[in-house]
């Protein structure tokens, strides 16, 4: 029973399901320097969802990575000031109006 309940906790930690704001937003999941991060966006904004485990001491850099991720999905800059998160989930407005970055392609390999 124990190995029942432990391997369902496994696989609920193990997905990465988006805030209630972004239900039903667009998802794509990246590879950002290794470390392979989903992100959902939706109506201007987007969250970032880290999906492998960030060793001690590597935080800081989890969470620009996280930033980039969104970046490259949307196609869009994140507001200055915006940004709001951890290493884990990051979640940032977007600023669509300044594009720096190319968009990356939808999850289902459109154009």
């Amino acid at each position: 029973m124990r190995w029942l309940a432990a391997s369902g906790i496994l696989a609920l930690t193990a997905c990465a399901s988006p805030g209630p704001e972004f239900f039903g937003a667009q998802r794509h999941v990246l590879e950002v320097e290794g470390t392979r991060i989903a992100v959902f966006v939706k109506d201007g904004a987007a969250q970032a969802i880290r999906r492998d485990y960030a060793p001690r001491g590597t935080h800081g850099e989890m969470r620009a990575r996280l930033a980039q991720a969104i970046e490259q999905a949307s196609g869009c800059a994140i507001r200055p000031g915006s940004a709001q998160g951890d290493s884990g989930v990051l979640t940032a407005r977007l600023d669509c109006q300044s594009i720096t970055v190319s968009r990356a392609p939808p999850p289902d390999g459109r154009q």
